[in-house]
């Protein structure tokens, strides 16, 4: 590598928010933003690239969307792992990648730059914890790409990340963010 390692985020926004009971992504928060909107922000005054796993259903409103790249996964349906093989997949010429959730937009571009930073290497892991409780975004250097591009099924990275212990830096960081997914509309879930 030549200068600064290049890192970038894949949102996973391709989910079907059956507990919210409406699109999350588009929900509002008390700021007027859409939590996709709010999550965007965070990230991409972060990281030099954000790639955006949507489903080929949502192309026609997430045009409008800015600061990101728009990566389709065309098996969203089948689980989470499908989603982010297509995210990793349009994001292998970067050096690393930080795997987020759409649904957490708490997250605090402190901890992120912190997490940024951690990252030594390819064969890097770097996880938040909060309290002990390990949480999202997690990086991954590039040696770990090609076995998150052959994911499947709903389980996304935790497999990668287990499989890798000896590669894994957890950080403890004051920031309940980590944690906490919007699931139902009225409260937050940690």
């Amino acid at each position: 590598m030549t200068g600064r390692p290049a890192a970038g985020a894949v949102i996973l926004a391709a989910g079907e928010s059956t507990r919210f009971g409406s699109d999350k992504r588009r929900f509002r928060l008390a700021d007027g933003r859409t939590m996709l909107e709010t999550t965007i922000a965070v990230y991409s005054g972060v990281f030099e690239e954000i790639l955006l796993v949507l489903k080929i259903a949502d192309k026609a409103w997430a045009s409008r969307l800015d600061k990101v790249q728009l990566v389709y996964a065309r098996d969203a349906a089948l689980g989470m792992g499908h989603s982010l093989a297509a995210g990793v997949g349009a994001g292998r010429h970067l050096d690393f990648l930080f795997v987020a959730l759409a649904d957490m937009p708490d997250i605090q571009a402190d901890t992120l730059m912190r997490l940024k930073d951690a990252m030594a290497g390819p064969e890097s892991i770097v996880q938040p914890a909060y309290r002990g409780t390990p949480g999202h975004p997690v990086g991954f250097g590039r040696a770990h790409f090609n076995e998150l591009r052959r994911l499947t099924g709903d389980l996304g990275a935790r497999g990668v990340v287990r499989a890798h212990g000896e590669s894994t830096l957890r950080i403890e960081v004051n920031d309940p963010g980590v944690l906490k997914d919007y699931d139902v509309p009225t409260r937050a879930d940690t």
